[in-house]
């Protein structure tokens, strides 16, 4: 049930993040680039219920319901939801029907195993799904699930498209900052 409402918030649109790589050969002429500066968390979520806290920064657009906590970047570009719909001992299944669900609300999809991260302090397990947008846009969704002391965790960040870069500095902050505390 909670795997089904993450998803159906992502297939609406409310999760999405978009990143891009710029990344190549540096040519010694070249100047150094000045370093990132990145954005204050100047926000804070604390839901005792669901054991989540997190920092976000001034401009990003918080939306809750139905047990889902979504923030959406200034660009519109990147959406990062949280979720604990679950028992801790459901993390397996959990991952399973999110990535169930989110393949049964895209016409063509393309999961692959994800490495192993920590969110919120603890290790995850999930997938990286790529999908397609009512407008043939590709869409990527990073799935994460963590088991709590009490709650499974999710974890989703999606990414639009390029060219996103620009929240990707406060992407890696917000989730960087999650606790789990369940």
């Amino acid at each position: 049930m909670g795997a089904a409402l993450i998803v159906a918030a992502g297939a609406a649109g409310l999760v999405s993040v978009a990143g891009g790589d710029d990344s190549g050969p540096a040519d010694a002429a070249s100047p150094v680039p000045a370093p990132l500066v990145p954005p204050l968390l100047a926000k804070e979520i604390r839901n005792k219920r669901d054991g989540v806290a997190l920092a976000y920064p001034a401009g990003w657009r918080r939306s809750k319901g139905d047990g889902i906590l979504a923030l959406e970047s200034p660009d519109r570009c990147t959406v990062i939801s949280l979720a604990a719909p679950a028992d801790e001992s459901e993390a397996k299944g959990l991952r399973e029907a999110t990535i169930a669900a989110l393949q049964a609300s895209f016409k063509q999809s393309e999961v692959r195993r994800a490495r192993p991260q920590t969110v919120g302090g603890r290790p995850t397990t999930g997938a990286i799904v790529a999908v397609r947008n009512k407008d043939g846009l590709p869409v990527v969704i990073r799935v994460a699930v963590s088991e709590g002391k009490e709650l499974a965790h999710v974890t989703e960040v999606v990414l639009r498209g390029p060219p996103c870069e620009a929240s990707a500095p406060a992407t890696a902050q917000i989730l960087g900052s999650i606790e789990f505390r369940r």
